[in-house]
C-alpha cells in the first residue's frame, strides 16, 4: 500500500468523494432513509467511481509496472473504497456480500474476517490541487 499522504491527487479525490458518500450513507442508515442510501450509493458508484475515477485510472493500472508508485496509489485507493463499500453494504445486502466475499476468497484475494458494520473512521481531505480537480469535475 501507499501511505495516504503520498497518494496521487486523483486517488485522494476518489477517497474524499467516497468519504463524503459514506458519511451520508451512515446518517441515512441511522434514520432509516433507504432511498437516500441507495441514491447516494448509486451516485457514488456510477458518477464518481465508474464515469470518472475508474476511467482516468485504468491506464495506470494496465500500463505501469507492478511496483510503480502511481499504480500502487490507484490500487491502494481502490482497496480502501472497496473495503469501505463492503462494510457500508453489509447490512443491506448480506447474501450478495457473502457470495462476493466467498468468490474473492476462493481466488485468494481476501481473507474472511468479522466486519464492523461501520466504515473505518477515516477522513480524507483534498489538497488545494484536489479542490481544483473537484471544481473542474463539478
Amino acid at each position: 500500500t501507499v501511505p495516504l499522504d503520498r497518494l496521487e491527487e486523483v486517488d485522494r479525490y476518489a477517497l474524499a468523494r467516497y468519504g463524503e458518500a459514506a458519511e451520508r450513507i451512515v446518517r441515512a442508515c441511522d434514520q432509516y432513509q433507504f432511498q437516500a442510501i441507495f441514491h447516494t450509493l448509486n451516485n457514488l458508484v456510477t458518477v464518481d467511481l465508474s464515469a470518472f475515477y475508474f476511467d482516468v485510472s485504468k491506464d495506470r493500472l494496465y500500463t505501469l509496472g507492478a511496483r510503480s508508485e502511481p499504480r500502487r496509489s490507484a490500487q491502494t485507493a481502490m482497496y480502501l473504497v472497496a473495503d469501505g463499500l463492503s462494510r457500508l453494504l453489509a447490512p443491506a445486502t448480506p447474501r450478495a456480500l457473502s457470495q462476493g466475499l466467498s468468490a474473492l476468497g476462493r481466488h485468494g484475494l481476501v481473507a474472511r474476517e468479522v466486519l464492523d458494520m461501520r466504515p473505518p473512521a477515516s477522513r480524507y481531505d483534498l489538497t488545494p490541487r484536489g479542490r481544483l480537480l473537484a471544481a473542474a469535475c463539478a
